[in-house]
């Protein structure tokens, strides 16, 4: 029983340092805006910048990719393979009755 209990402790932090090791972020995080500029979503995205060019001392630029009532760029992020993306919106919800 002990010796269970420390082969799982000694597993636990193997594990746990190699998570650790990673590096992430190590390039620039980009935070999309699905409209215009000007907008609501762009008031909301540069104070995000700049608390996430804070925490994680790589640059966070506000890219807008308006169109298709901000089908554009909701595609755009979420067809990219890595984790360096952000999407700023709000949803588009209608009700017809």
């Amino acid at each position: 029983m002990i010796i269970r209990s420390i082969a799982a402790i000694a597993l636990g932090l193997a594990i746990t340092a190699g998570v650790c090791a990673q590096d992430y972020p190590t390039r620039a995080i980009t935070i999309t805006v699905p409209n215009p500029p000007g907008g609501m979503n762009q008031i909301h995205a540069q104070p995000l910048s700049a608390v996430i060019e804070k925490l994680t001392k790589q640059p966070a630029p506000v890219v807008n990719r308006p169109g298709g009532t901000a089908a554009i760029g909701t595609a755009y992020v979420a067809n990219q393979p890595d984790g360096y993306n952000i999407l700023v919106t709000t949803p588009n919800l209608y009700l017809v009755i």
